[in-house]
């Protein structure tokens, strides 16, 4: 984020330590700051006054940030005041003191499950993103919050919403839990809505969930190494054509999906023919094997070292759609 400070900061003098803190944000890179346009004189008088390090300190901060900008523009802005609120203003305009308190808060990014949700998102992150990414969590300028399932990001989101402009702070991540393409579940479009009308950033999976994700060659490996008890699943799940694996019930099977698919059936008979149509070529032997899934623990690949790279998952198609949402993520924390 960059702030922009008006000309009456340094007029008026008000709140010395909370001015000196925003110069601090940008001289350690976590946030950027400029001059208003008209800001100018009253900085050059202002800093002539400070002690010889401040003075060096607040200029190296400034043109600090100029560089950022010119390379990477930071994601929003706010302008700084000295005693005018306008958080619902775009850019949203606090006063110094409110300021200094809303930019020490971190980036936040919304998860249904905090744990898993997280390994999940760290593997589309190149090692150069991973590196940025853990200096920004141990720095606790970026934190994981998750809500409980994607039931409840409605009302999280409201609660943020409350709070602007916090909404510029927050990106939520949940799956779509779309049984087909393009069929997201009723709870993860109520979830999408509420962050597209207050104003959060937000990415929802364009495949069903976060193991729907998981390369081929993952799962190949995975059914590889116990191969009497998992081998069988795991071939006949390889067996399947990528729409299908992309929406398939991976944790639970085709029984895991009966009663929802029954449900659907009544509520949405369109929507559940089309569920039909896109497994009614698997074969029966496959089907049958599949019936209860590959098992609850399947995600768990995503956590442990080695097991899904870069390389798997450009060559598999996921790369491109959750790299975006690891490089949204960074930007908002710049």
């Amino acid at each position: 984020m960059i702030a922009e400070l008006e000309a009456e900061l340094f007029e008026r003098g008000e709140h010395p330590t909370a001015l000196i803190a925003l110069f601090a944000f940008a001289e350690e890179g976590r946030h950027r700051i400029r001059l208003a346009l008209d800001a100018e004189p009253a900085f050059a008088a202002w800093v002539a006054r400070q002690a010889p390090e401040l003075q060096s300190a607040c200029k190296l901060a400034l043109d600090s940030s100029a560089k950022l900008e010119t390379r990477t523009p930071a994601a929003t802005t706010l302008i700084v005041t000295c005693d005018r609120d306008r958080p619902d203003a775009s850019p949203p305009q606090l006063s110094l003191p409110r300021a200094k308190t809303f930019l020490e808060q971190p980036v936040r990014v919304l998860l249904e499950h905090d744990y898993n949700d997280s390994a999940f998102l760290r593997a589309f992150a190149t090692k150069e993103e991973r590196d940025r990414l853990d200096f920004l969590l141990e720095r606790r300028w970026i934190e994981w919050a998750h809500c409980g399932g994607i039931s409840e990001v409605k009302k999280r989101v409201e609660r943020i919403a409350a709070n602007t402009p916090e909404t510029s702070r927050w990106f939520a991540v949940f799956d779509s839990d779309a049984l087909a393409p393009g069929t997201p579940d009723h709870s993860s479009k109520v979830a999408a809505d509420a962050c597209r009308s207050k104003g959060v950033g937000f990415h929802q999976t364009t495949r069903r969930y976060q193991e729907s994700y998981l390369p081929k060659r993952s799962v190949r490996d995975w059914g590889l190494e116990k191969k009497r008890q998992r081998w069988s699943k795991a071939q006949s799940f390889l067996q399947l054509r990528d729409e299908q694996r992309h929406h398939f019930h991976l944790k639970a099977g085709f029984e895991g999906d009966s009663a929802r698919l029954a449900k659907l059936r009544e509520r949405d008979p369109a929507t559940a023919a089309t569920v039909e149509r896109l497994y009614e070529d698997v074969p029966v032997d496959v089907r049958a094997t599949l019936t209860r899934g590959l098992g609850s623990d399947i995600g768990e690949l995503f956590r442990q070292p080695g097991r899904v790279t870069e390389t798997l998952l450009r060559d598999d198609g996921a790369w491109e759609e959750m790299n975006a949402v690891i490089r949204s993520i960074l930007r908002l924390a710049r």
